[in-house]
């Protein structure tokens, strides 16, 4: 009679979608790392783990930039070093991620988009997260997307 209470009462608790596990602490603690990162219910969260940092050559006449350093093909400029802070995002839900791929919620494409820290005050930029050096404000992620130069 225990039992059958036992499994009644086990059984309410899944139709509540409550989780309940008979393994050891770590075995709990890793089944339940792997639900929360395969749980698609919840919207990606925003962190700095989600931009790669990249070094990039750009042409300082056009922007048009690449990843090894040359002549620009358009103006025949050298190519400027510079950093760029790049993340992928997903253009049907608000996954974004550090590197191409797909999105594991939807399953579309992840669009590459520059990303910028700037100040609403003043406008200041950095590629990485922060306060603001003139007047101490926390930095806005703002992302666009990366655009092709257009020459005529």
């Amino acid at each position: 009679m225990k039992w059958l209470f036992i499994l009644a009462i086990v059984g309410l608790v899944i139709l509540k979608n409550e989780s309940v596990s008979f393994a050891c602490g770590g075995c709990s603690k890793a089944w339940a790392q792997e639900k929360a990162d395969t749980d698609t219910s919840k919207p990606a969260v925003k962190d700095e783990s989600k931009v790669s940092i990249k070094e990039a050559y750009q042409c300082p006449n056009c922007g048009y930039e690449q990843y090894k350093p040359g002549q620009c093909p358009m103006c025949k400029t050298e190519l400027k070093k510079t950093k760029v802070a790049r993340t992928y995002k997903c253009p049907t839900c608000d996954y974004s991620q550090a590197r191409p791929g797909q999105c594991p919620m939807c399953k579309s494409d992840l669009v590459e988009k520059d990303v910028r820290y700037e100040c609403p005050m003043c406008k200041t930029s950095d590629i990485k997260p922060g306060n603001c050096p003139k007047c101490g404000m926390k930095l806005e992620e703002k992302t666009k997307p990366i655009e092709k130069p257009k020459h005529h």
